[in-house]
């Protein structure tokens, strides 16, 4: 799903009242920068370190993966 994430970014790039972000709900901080090295993007990336709370806050109630 990765791919069709950064599709839209480049697809909606000339909107300058939109932008895409990344957001990673991994527990282990380091599993995902090292996953950064690898993986290249143009959508900001950012850690959440407590997740449950954003989720709550927003009543988020499921997160998609998207790679």
């Amino acid at each position: 799903m990765r791919p069709v994430f950064e599709a839209r970014n480049n697809q909606y790039r000339y909107y300058q009242n939109l932008q895409f972000i990344s957001v990673s709900v991994d527990e282990n901080q380091l599993k995902w920068k090292n996953y950064l090295k690898t993986k290249s993007s143009n959508i900001p990336q950012f850690w959440l370190k407590d997740a449950d709370k954003l989720m709550n806050m927003y009543k988020i109630q499921s997160i998609r993966d998207l790679l």
